[in-house]
């Protein structure tokens, strides 16, 4: 198994027994590139698509709801205060987590620090967890099949490359692949910090009319 992506599939092979924890940790550390490896893995027949999935789901799963409890129990304390300074565009966040609660959670799925912020955000409003466990669901499921035809895509183009000994082109297709993942990210990222300017400008317009024709 030569090339960069079959060498670096040599990890999780080289501790087969642990490859499905490699799978679930690998999957919110840097999710798009363990799914990558595991197709290119299921394509060769040394991984179960099955249990790939399975532990794809599960870390996240296990990983959204650590993130969550954290955001839930540091609410109010010193620590709680700091680590609230220390993310981004707090405050458009969280005005945009109460007022597109479900939209954002999905979005941010695609966006690997606004990811984790707005799951900590999650557990800081108090949110409801089934409500979160549901639109979370959605969310993983939409990244994953979006993620698994990308990586099948790429993954059976290198497959073909190996088989024809035309190793020069693996390179252009990883970096097609990292392209689309991480500029798509980018523009996510846009997207969703545009949006929440965007809703706060117009209730804080909303607030200021209510207000005129009050008096």
């Amino acid at each position: 198994m030569d090339g960069l992506l079959g060498s670096a599939s040599q990890f999780i092979l080289h501790y087969y027994p642990l490859r499905y924890l490699i799978i679930g940790v690998g999957s919110f550390v840097q999710g798009e590139i363990t799914v990558l490896i595991s197709v290119y893995l299921v394509l060769r027949g040394d991984l179960n698509l099955g249990g790939f999935l399975l532990a794809i789901f599960l870390g996240n799963l296990i990983y959204e709801g650590v993130l969550y409890s954290l955001g839930r129990f540091l609410k109010g304390t010193p620590l709680g205060t700091k680590l609230e300074k220390k993310i981004p565009q707090h405050a458009k966040m969280q005005f945009y987590l109460h007022k597109n609660a479900a939209l954002f959670l999905t979005i941010s799925k695609f966006v690997v620090y606004f990811n984790s912020a707005v799951l900590i955000l999650s557990g800081w409003t108090r949110m409801a967890f089934p409500k979160l466990f549901k639109t979370r669901f959605a969310a993983n499921s939409i990244w994953l099949g979006v993620n698994l035809i990308i990586s099948y895509f790429a993954a059976s183009g290198i497959n073909l490359i190996s088989k024809e000994k035309l190793r020069g082109l693996e390179i252009g297709i990883l970096l097609v692949f990292f392209v689309l993942i991480f500029g798509s990210k980018h523009i996510l990222k846009k997207i969703m910090i545009k949006e929440a300017e965007i809703e706060e400008k117009a209730t804080k317009i909303g607030e200021r009319i209510e207000k005129t024709e009050v008096k």
